[in-house]
C-alpha cells in the first residue's frame, strides 16, 4: 500500500520495489497487482490519487507485463488496459493525463501497432497457436479503435489547452509528452492504421484553430510525417496548400471579399499566387503546421518543391506582419535541414527488415518485449541525395542571397550615418551666444 502514500518519495520507491520484483518473479507478482491493485485504482471515483499512483505503476510494470519470453500470460492484459486507462487522459486532472501518457509511451516501445488478423500466419505456423497467442492474434484487431479514442481524447486536451506561458510548467509538460507518446505511437503503428489516424487529424485540424494548443497539434502532425513521409504528407501538404495560398484562377474573385484586417492583404510571389484573406490566427496556424508537415519528411518533401517555393515567396517578405515572417524563416530553416541533415530513418521496436515482413506482422505478439540484438541492427540512414542538395541550393540561391543583400544594405545605411557630421545645437530665439559658450564650457 505504500504505492498509494501521499508522499511522492515513498510513493516511487513502493512502485520501484514493485517493478523489481516483477522482473525476478513475474508469475507471482503481475497476476495479483493486475486483479487487486489495477482493478481497485481504475474504478475508484473519490480516490483518483489510486488511479494515478496505479497507472504510474503500470508504466513502470510494461516491459515485464508484455515480455512473453518470461511471463506469456501479462500480455493478455494489455487490450483491456488499454481502454480501461483512457478516462485518465482529464481535461480536469493535468498530472493524471501526463501519468497516462506516460505510460502508453513506457508501452508502446515493446508493442508494435499491428492489427496482425490482417496476415495470414507463416506456413511454419499454420498449424495452429497456443491459445495465449490465439487469444493475443485476436486481441490486435483492437488496437485501431484504442488509437481513434486516444486521438479523441487528445482533441479533447487540445482544445481545452492554455497557452504554455499562461499555463506555466504543467502545459509545457502535456507538450512534451504529447510529442514523445505520438513519437512511438506513429512509428509503431501499421500502414492501415497509421493512414485511419492521419485523416482524423486532417479532419480534426480543418475544423479547428486553436493558437494556444499549438505547439502539441504541430508535434502531432510532425509525428505521423516523420513516420510515413510519403503517405501523410499526400494527406496534409494539399489541404495546407489550400489554406495558405489562392491561386491566380481565384485571385479576382479572392481580392473583391478582402479587408483590411487581413494578415495576408499585400503578399504575393511571382508566379502570380498569393496568400489566402484570412486572418493573422488562422494564417499563422496552417503556416506553422505546414512547416512542421516538412520537418524530417526526407526526400518526400521534393514532389511538393512548387508548394513550399510559393509559400516561401508569399510569406518571407510578408510587409505587414513579422510574426508571419518569422513563421516562414522557421518554415524555410525546417525544409533545409530535412534535405541536408543526416539522422536515423526510423525509431521503431525492431529492425525495418523485421517490421515490413508479412510474417512479423503476423506474429509480431510473440516478440513483444524482447531485447532486440544490437549486432543485428540495420539501421537507416537519411543520407541527402543529388536532387535534394539542389533544392537545398536553390531555396539559398533565392532567398538566401536576398537576406545577405539586405543586411549588407542595412549595415552600409548604418555605417554611413554614423559616419556624418553631427550638426551643431540651435539656439534659442534671442538667446546670446556668448551666453551659450559659457554655459557649454561650464
Amino acid at each position: 500500500m505504500g504505492m498509494y502514500a501521499k508522499g511522492a518519495a515513498l510513493g516511487q520507491a513502493a512502485a520501484s520495489s514493485l517493478t523489481m520484483l516483477a522482473y525476478v518473479y513475474p508469475s507471482r507478482i503481475l497476476p495479483q497487482f493486475i486483479e487487486q491493485q489495477v482493478a481497485m485504482g481504475l474504478t475508484t471515483m473519490t480516490e483518483t490519487h489510486q488511479t494515478r499512483s496505479v497507472i504510474d505503476a503500470l508504466g513502470k510494470l510494461a516491459r515485464p507485463l508484455v515480455w512473453r519470453s518470461r511471463y506469456s500470460e501479462g500480455a493478455l492484459h494489455i487490450t483491456s488496459l488499454l481502454f480501461e486507462t483512457l478516462p485518465g487522459i482529464d481535461t480536469n486532472d493535468p498530472a493524471k493525463t501526463v501519468t497516462t501518457l506516460k505510460f502508453y509511451h513506457e508501452l508502446f516501445l515493446h508493442v508494435p501497432i499491428i492489427d496482425a488478423t490482417q496476415y495470414r500466419l507463416p506456413p511454419s505456423q499454420s498449424g495452429g497457436e497456443d491459445d495465449v497467442d490465439d487469444q493475443l492474434r485476436s486481441s490486435t484487431s483492437m488496437f485501431g479503435d484504442w488509437v481513434m479514442q486516444l486521438l479523441d481524447k487528445l482533441f479533447s486536451i487540445f482544445a481545452n489547452q492554455l497557452e504554455i506561458e499562461t499555463g506555466g510548467k504543467i502545459e509545457l509538460m502535456i507538450a512534451t509528452v504529447v510529442k514523445s507518446i505520438t513519437d512511438v505511437l506513429f512509428q509503431q503503428m501499421d500502414a492501415s492504421i497509421h493512414e485511419e489516424a492521419t485523416r482524423k487529424i486532417l479532419t480534426f485540424v480543418s475544423n479547428n484553430v486553436i493558437p494556444q494548443a499549438l505547439t502539441s497539434v504541430r508535434s502531432l502532425l510532425n509525428s505521423a510525417a516523420v513516420a510515413r513521409p510519403s503517405e501523410s504528407l499526400s494527406i496534409f501538404i494539399p489541404f495546407l496548400y489550400r489554406k495558405l495560398i489562392t491561386l491566380p484562377d481565384n485571385n479576382k474573385k479572392s481580392s473583391s471579399s478582402s479587408s483590411s484586417t487581413n494578415a495576408s492583404s499585400s503578399s504575393s510571389s511571382p508566379s502570380g499566387v498569393i496568400l489566402t484573406h484570412a486572418t493573422e490566427s488562422e494564417t499563422l496556424w496552417y503556416l506553422t503546421l505546414f512547416s512542421d508537415v516538412l520537418r524530417g519528411a526526407n526526400a518526400a518533401v521534393l514532389k511538393y518543391k512548387t508548394e513550399i517555393m510559393n509559400v516561401l515567396q508569399c510569406t518571407l517578405y510578408h510587409k505587414e506582419n513579422a510574426k508571419i515572417v518569422k513563421t516562414a524563416g522557421q518554415l524555410l530553416e525546417n525544409v533545409l535541414k530535412t534535405l541536408v541533415l543526416t539522422r536515423p530513418l526510423d525509431l521503431r521496436s525492431v529492425p525495418s527488415s523485421f517490421y515490413s515482413s508479412d510474417d512479423f506482422k503476423a506474429t509480431h505478439y510473440k516478440t513483444w518485449g524482447d531485447q532486440v540484438n544490437f549486432k543485428s541492427l540495420d539501421v537507416k540512414w537519411h543520407i541527402p541525395n543529388a536532387e535534394e542538395i539542389a533544392f537545398a541550393n536553390q531555396l539559398i540561391d533565392t532567398f538566401g542571397q536576398r537576406a545577405l543583400t539586405d543586411l549588407e544594405r542595412i549595415i552600409s545605411h548604418q555605417s554611413a550615418s554614423s559616419s556624418a557630421p553631427a550638426s551643431a545645437p540651435m539656439k534659442e530665439d534671442g538667446g546670446d551666444d556668448h551666453m551659450d559658450v559659457d554655459t557649454a564650457s561650464s
